[in-house]
């Protein structure tokens, strides 16, 4: 019954190698696929080889099976060398001199090994028949050394193993599992040697092989993908952006560098897909996401793929807050263009009807009342003034809705002061020694338009007050923001009356040519307040004494 046992083990273990090469596949580099096929079918081979061994019923066919299983045996630590050599990323497996010196060992045991009938000095050898029929082997001196050869070669791939899965930025625990049986199966042979009949006297090492090998290949698939070495670098260099290898189930195993720059906190943190964020769904499509950077919100577009012949699944991650931004620019643009054209539009056209009929009534009176055609002229004339005047807010707004320049630190009060031009009748009154970032030139601007916009309004002083988030206009002028509200700053509203001009629509403009916004105060009665909001605002240092 226990030689069954044996040969079932040796022939399960022989039979899931070989049909686990094609698995091999899974792996990206072409040195790391090689060596695992060559690894996989020299140990079900050989475990093949040990399970006729341990089947068969006399001598002669036992021996046979026993020497092949040595020739093929003591091929597999090249194997395994080679394999953990292309997995981990080094070239100890392509260097010329190591493979003659492997080639030169291997054929000089394997050499000793079948010349053993002539020598002995190899092993010798006896068929019992009790308990169960089989072979029992007597190991010479030249065995132990090959023994020991072969040992020293399969450490030296599982320090090689060991050293990846340390350099790994998350857990190589399973892999590290399957490292450990592997380990663990020579100590069946071990303990056979010091206690002679307690275990069959055959070589284990092809179970323990087998098992690191199925296990990497159909358990721990993902994690073993992840931890090659150059195929995860392979996987990385073909991309600029950040990279994600995701399981199956979206949690994450591996990442470059620039998605650490675009990810902070990925490995501890960020584990799953979700965590990145709620919105990101595994479903190979491509969407932009928002992710909360600690510098403040990202705009992320993903694109979440499955590896080709691979488990698992690679979210490339490209930042895209920039275009955002510059698309957000242009939207604003283009509704202000949209906007300024209207007005423009109504101004001319209100300009050409005043000019026609003036220029009307001038024909019709030119021969009977002079005055009316002195009038009618001098309304034309007027009409042309305005119409120029038109043709400067033109380039003037076409300059508002332009992105800001160079950003510079300043002084609400000091800019405030600049703005006011030197002829307005409206005083300033301001004690707004906050400091924000904006143009400098445009920011006069917008308190140019404010001082107009007063002036229009019959203010005497326009009150400039900084807040948390912005600072507050106010004039003391006859009209208010009541029944107005946010058509204050429409440039086809006309609001409060056509006198206005542009004056708070261009305040607008140039507000959120900043990145800032515009509300007006309906419940204030003393003349028109608005605020200007989401401007970063900072206290004005001390000076040193």
């Amino acid at each position: 019954m226990t030689g069954v046992v044996i040969t079932a083990v040796f022939a399960l273990a022989g039979l899931s190698c070989l049909a686990g090469i094609q698995r091999a596949s899974l792996l990206r580099t072409a040195d790391a696929r090689t060596g695992l096929r060559w690894l996989l079918a020299l140990v079900g081979v050989w475990a093949l080889l040990l399970a006729g061994q341990s089947f068969a019923s006399s001598k002669s066919v036992a021996l046979a099976f026993y020497a092949g299983g040595l020739v093929i045996g003591l091929a597999t630590p090249f194997a395994w060398l080679y394999f953990t050599s292309a997995y981990t990323g080094r070239q100890f497996h392509r260097d010329k001199t190591l493979q003659a010196l492997g080639v030169g060992v291997y054929l000089t045991f394997v050499a000793t090994k079948l010349t053993n009938p002539i020598h002995g000095g190899y092993y010798t050898a006896e068929f019992v028949m009790s308990p169960y029929p089989r072979l029992l082997v007597d190991h010479a001196a030249v065995y132990w050394v090959s023994f020991s050869v072969a040992y020293a070669m399969t450490a030296v791939g599982l320090y090689l193993l060991y050293t990846a899965f340390r350099q790994s930025p998350q857990s190589a625990a399973e892999l590290g599992g399957l490292c450990a049986v592997t380990v663990l199966s020579a100590v069946p042979r071990g303990a056979s040697t010091i206690w002679p009949g307690l275990f069959p006297e055959l070589s284990y090492e092809p179970v323990g092989v087998a098992v690191f090998a199925l296990g990497a290949l159909y358990v721990a698939d993902i994690q073993f993908v992840s931890l090659e070495i150059p195929g995860r670098q392979e996987f990385y260099d073909e991309t600029a952006q950040g990279a994600v290898l995701l399981d199956q189930d979206g949690r994450i195993w591996s990442w470059n560098d620039r998605a650490t720059q675009l990810l902070p906190g990925i490995g501890e943190t960020i584990q799953t897909a979700t965590d990145i964020t709620p919105e990101l769904s595994l479903n190979g499509t491509r969407r932009a996401v928002t992710f909360s950077h600690p510098l403040g919100d990202r705009r992320y577009l993903m694109d979440d793929q499955p590896i080709e012949d691979a488990p698992g699944r690679m979210l490339i991650i490209q930042d895209i807050t920039h275009e955002t931004e510059q698309q957000t620019e242009i939207n604003r643009n283009d509704q202000q263009l949209g906007s300024m054209s209207g007005a423009i539009r109504h101004e001319l056209r209100n300009a050409l009807t005043v000019l026609r009929f003036s220029i009307d009534r001038a024909d019709r009176a030119v021969e009977t009342d002079r005055d009316a055609t002195r009038d009618a002229i001098d309304v034309a004339a007027e009409t042309t003034d305005r119409l120029e005047e038109v043709t400067e807010q033109l380039n003037d707004l076409t300059r508002y809705i332009s992105s800001v320049g160079e950003l510079e630190r300043v002084t609400i009060a000091e800019v405030a002061a600049r703005g006011r031009p030197r002829d307005s009748p409206v005083r300033l009154q301001t004690q707004a020694t906050a400091e924000l970032q904006a143009d400098p030139a445009r920011l006069e601007e917008l308190f140019d338009n404010a001082f107009a916009f007063a002036a229009y309004n019959n203010a005497n002083v326009l009150t400039v007050e900084a807040v948390s988030d912005g600072f507050v206009i106010t004039d003391d002028g006859r009209h208010t923001a009541a029944g107005h509200g946010d058509q204050l700053f429409v440039y086809e509203a006309a609001a409060p009356t056509a006198d206005a001009g542009m004056t708070l629509p261009n305040v607008r403009t140039i507000a959120e040519a900043h990145g800032w916004t515009v509300t007006a105060d309906t419940a204030h009665t003393g003349g028109v307040r608005y605020a200007i909001h989401d401007v970063p605002i900072d206290e004005p240092s001390e000076e040193p004494e």
